[in-house]
């Protein structure tokens, strides 16, 4: 039995059976307070039927009237509910990620295991889907296939985070822009059967299919409160997308915006050149909206499976923690991930918000320093 998923800007997502018989969606016509529920309201509908086939009228009870009063027999109500439909909000489409699937979680993950733990739950959303999983989910494109800036991204909301989801602490699955309606059907489906995810050391985390939501992308983060500007912070740490340019000053800085811009690229104006060239061309771009890396530094690991999850074995993880100013970039509610890993938990930003009219130099931000720390 399929269910329905309807998007409501900071509401529970709405999961109930569908009867053969359900009634549309609701158009302008459709009043605001019509009664229906489908729950149990097949089983009521079968079980009068059932009885009224049993019992057949009269001859007198079965005499054509001259009155409108109705002869037929009053419906069962049974299972049946008042209910408010509400006008369905298109999710912004302006945004990388316009929808997020929140899943939430009856336990916290610590920021340090949260790329292990999306790396996971990933794998669980594919073997439930099984074979012929689409590469919306598995990442994986046929040869030649145009791939597209985002795509799906897990990541793991802490306590604390101002986000729309209740209690802010979950699985939060970031549905990419043009999406294909048919892979939509099978990832939530998937997401239907996540009753748990089995993590690193083989525990396991339930998750609560009760409170799952689908919230917008474009407003997943609650907004500053009055006398506020919003900067925004990795969690966890960001990985380079790149190695960067190599005849050229190249930082840690122009990492986060490099991968900003790919982030982003399908809504900047369009870079030409190769390697290096496009590279700094990319960077730039985002300058040219406002985009600028407040501070930057970068975490030595000796684990770096806390910040990636592939890499080649002969390449140099370079992991790093920043907090930027996105300019006109992106709203103060956008969700959105930057780095190597932005779709498997790592690069998370996150706002950071401080007092409007602080200086750059003045604001206290842990564990970060100049952003023109060199990569």
């Amino acid at each position: 039995m399929r269910t329905s998923w309807t998007i409501r800007h900071g509401a529970p997502l709405a999961i109930a059976p569908i009867a053969p018989a359900s009634p549309p969606a609701r158009s302008p016509a459709m009043p605001s307070n019509a009664s229906w529920s489908a729950r149990g309201r097949p089983a009521a509908t079968v079980a009068g039927s059932t009885i009224r086939a049993g019992t057949p009228p009269s001859a007198a009870k079965a005499r054509f009237g001259t009155d409108e009063k109705s002869l037929s027999p009053v419906p069962p109500r049974r299972a049946v509910e008042t209910a408010r439909y509400r006008a369905r909000r298109a999710p912004s489409r302006g945004v990388p990620w316009p929808q997020v699937i929140v899943v939430p979680l009856k336990e916290p993950v610590e920021e340090r295991h949260r790329l292990r733990w999306a790396v996971a739950a990933h794998r669980a959303l594919v073997k439930l889907i099984g074979y012929g999983a689409p590469p919306l989910v598995t990442g994986a494109y046929p040869a030649g296939a145009p791939r597209p800036a985002n795509r799906l991204a897990l990541h793991l909301l802490g306590p604390g985070m101002p986000c729309e989801a209740a209690a802010g602490q979950g699985l939060a699955i970031l549905v990419p822009r043009d999406a294909h309606p048919s892979d939509l059907e099978v990832l939530h489906r998937a997401v239907e059967g996540l009753t748990s995810v089995r993590g690193p050391g083989g525990k396991v985390i339930q998750a609560d299919q009760a409170g799952v939501q689908v919230l917008d992308g474009s407003r997943f983060w609650l907004p500053p409160g009055p006398g506020r500007v919003r900067l925004w912070r990795t969690v966890p740490a960001a990985v380079p997308d790149t190695r960067g340019s190599r005849g050229q000053e190249w930082t840690f800085a122009h990492a986060a915006l490099l991968s900003l811009g790919f982030v982003w690229k399908d809504r900047l104006p369009r870079v030409a050149g190769h390697g290096e060239d496009y590279y700094r061309g990319l960077a730039a771009a985002t300058t040219e909206r406002g985009a600028a890396v407040v501070h930057v530094k970068a975490v030595r690991a000796s684990d770096v499976s806390q910040y990636v999850h592939k890499v080649n074995e002969h390449a140099v993880v370079r992991p790093y923690t920043a907090y930027l100013w996105l300019g006109d970039l992106a709203g103060p509610g956008t969700v959105q991930a930057i780095g190597q890993s932005r779709h498997l938990g790592g690069g998370l930003l996150v706002p950071f918000d401080i007092a409007e009219g602080t200086s750059a130099g003045s604001v206290s931000l842990p564990g970060a320093v100049s952003a023109g720390s060199g990569s």
